[in-house]
């Protein structure tokens, strides 16, 4: 089981045990794990066959199905939730990380796009794509081309066939191992700039997890 899970799992506990002793009829069920991509997922767009086959829509074809909501309380119970949340956090305070790995990954990516290893290999990549009929700078462009149809769930055969050989000339021009390389370069300077307040997070996340670990421990006793 991930920290994260074992985190909302402990908060999930405490929060139901709160209830209980408040004889509050309604309790919080554990959220099954999730299935939704990470962010950025897929920011190289299909990296093998299995993906391209499924052209561009494949993230939602293959990997992501919203997790249902769970429904709302109201009134009484719907503030004895919050009494109880309020609760909980005493015992495991949420991070408070102001979205700074997320802002570490989207903003190495969008550095990458311009670095000069990126632009080689994207040039490799587009002189492949040209040999199949196929005219695009990068594979963000194919990605974002006008044509395809994102308010069906399904793709059209030509997205299909502009995918897989999307896929194919990304192999024959190494570009993903160049542009992960150039994201990794990007996202070192960014955390040897962000050391302090990225120690500060990892210090959060330990602190949390120990908390979280002594929660379902006495819980399974």
């Amino acid at each position: 089981m991930s920290e994260t899970r074992k985190v909302t799992q402990a908060t999930q506990q405490t929060i139901n045990q709160c209830l209980d002793a408040m004889h509050v009829d309604y309790r919080l069920k554990l959220a099954p794990s999730s299935d939704a991509p990470a962010l950025m997922a897929g920011r190289y767009g299909p990296v093998n066959s299995q993906q391209a086959r499924y052209g561009y829509h494949f993230l939602t074809l293959l990997n992501y199905t919203a997790p249902k909501t769970e429904d709302q309380p109201s009134g009484d119970i719907e503030d004895a939730v919050h009494k109880c949340s309020a609760n909980a956090e005493k015992k495991i305070p949420p991070l408070n990380d102001e979205g700074l790995p997320d802002k570490i990954k989207q903003q190495s990516y969008t550095e990458s796009l311009n670095s000069a290893k990126t632009a080689t290999a994207f040039k490799r990549w587009s002189g492949c794509m040209a040999k199949f009929g196929y005219s695009y700078s990068s594979p963000v462009a194919a990605m974002q081309d006008s044509k395809w149809n994102w308010s069906s769930k399904n793709p059209s055969q030509n997205e299909k066939a502009v995918a897989l050989k999307d896929e194919e000339c990304k192999q024959r021009a190494t570009l993903i191992p160049t542009w992960f390389n150039a994201e990794v370069d990007l996202q070192k300077r960014q955390i040897t700039l962000k050391k302090k307040e990225l120690d500060a997070i990892s210090n959060q996340i330990k602190l949390r997890a120990v908390a979280a670990h002594k929660i379902l421990t006495e819980g399974s006793r």
